[in-house]
């Protein structure tokens, strides 16, 4: 395997695994499997690295795909743009068009000309925080439709009013679960929190244990 761009990242890399995503689903298999990955992939050869390596940037463009038909669904209207309850969507859809745009940048940021520690960072910091809210805005569109079918006269008068709470948490979850794995490093002190995952730039393999 080809060595690292920057001192800090470590020279034992393993392996994360990815998941396809396709507007809002699969998202919690997903975090499972980036965090249980590299604990069965350790093994591969650098010919199976480089199998996985093609799958994950295949389903992660279907999944870009995916994300940005459904973006374009839900504002060809202005009818569609008006309506609180699309925002969901719209949301929705961000959080997996970043997500896998992180997947197709891939082992880019750890080897080739555009590799930097900086490029790795960014890397690592945007998937953590693309993933959780691939998680928090599917709940949070679960809920609205419990909402919907339990309250349907209250959720009508008060959605426009109060939806930008959803943004509020959706989005500042899924941003203190990254600043915090960010942050790493300075919390429990154990080398560079983002390193060589083979497939991305991601959650170092001292902090996995």
């Amino acid at each position: 395997m080809p060595a690292d761009p920057s001192s800090s990242f470590s020279s034992t890399a393993t392996t994360t695994t990815s998941v396809p995503f396709t507007a809002t689903a699969s998202a919690a298999s997903s975090a499972a499997a980036s965090v249980w990955g590299s604990a069965w992939t350790a093994d591969f050869s650098p010919a199976q690295i480089l199998q996985l390596q093609i799958i994950q940037r295949t389903t992660a463009g279907a999944g870009l795909l995916a994300a940005i038909a459904m973006y374009a669904h839900h504002t060809a209207s202005p009818r569609r743009r008006r309506s609180a309850a699309n925002t969901l969507f719209l949301a929705a859809s961000l959080a997996d068009l970043l997500y896998n745009l992180m997947e197709l940048l891939g082992d880019l940021s750890l080897r080739g000309p555009i590799a930097s520690e900086a490029l790795c960072y960014a890397q690592g910091f945007l998937i953590t925080f693309s993933i959780n809210a691939t998680v928090t805005w599917p709940l949070a569109i679960g809920v609205q439709c419990l909402l919907i079918v339990c309250f349907p006269s209250a959720v009508a008068k008060r959605m426009d009013r109060f939806h930008y709470l959803y943004h509020v948490v959706n989005w500042s979850l899924p941003l203190v679960a990254a600043t915090i794995s960010f942050n790493l490093d300075a919390i429990k002190g154990a080398g560079p929190a983002y390193d060589d995952n083979n497939l991305y730039c991601w959650i170092a393999k001292s902090y996995k244990e």
